[in-house]
């Protein structure tokens, strides 16, 4: 039995490669947004801004479209805001627990010198 590629009604060329290589676009424009944001060059309050704006239009506009290549167009911008979104957000908390267990750390061993000496 031979398998021949499936291609979804309404679907053009364009549409049909976008969703093919959705993840690795979304994937580079998220590296590309991250490297940007940890260097600076962009203000991650404007990637919030911006990452807003996308993600409303994927739901409001994307999500209900008849055009197949609007729809993997918003889906994939939509999936690129979350890493520079997301990404200052889970070091900011790995930071706050590494600082914590460090204290932590510093309490036990204060603990230890003081009653030690008792």
């Amino acid at each position: 039995m031979a398998a021949y590629p499936v291609l979804e009604h309404r679907a053009g060329r364009t549409s049909h490669w976008l969703r093919e290589n959705r993840i690795r676009l979304a994937l580079a424009v998220a590296l590309v947004e991250t490297i940007l944001v940890v260097t600076d060059v962009l203000g991650w309050f404007w990637i919030v801004i911006f990452a807003g704006a996308i993600f409303a239009f994927h739901s409001f506009v994307g999500r209900r479209t008849r055009f197949e290549t609007l729809r993997q167009l918003s889906w994939t911008a939509a999936v690129a805001q979350t890493l520079p979104v997301l990404l200052p957000i889970a070091i900011a908390v790995a930071a706050t627990f590494v600082v914590l267990a460090v204290l932590a750390a510093a309490i036990v061993v204060l603990a230890l010198v003081f009653f030690r000496r008792r």
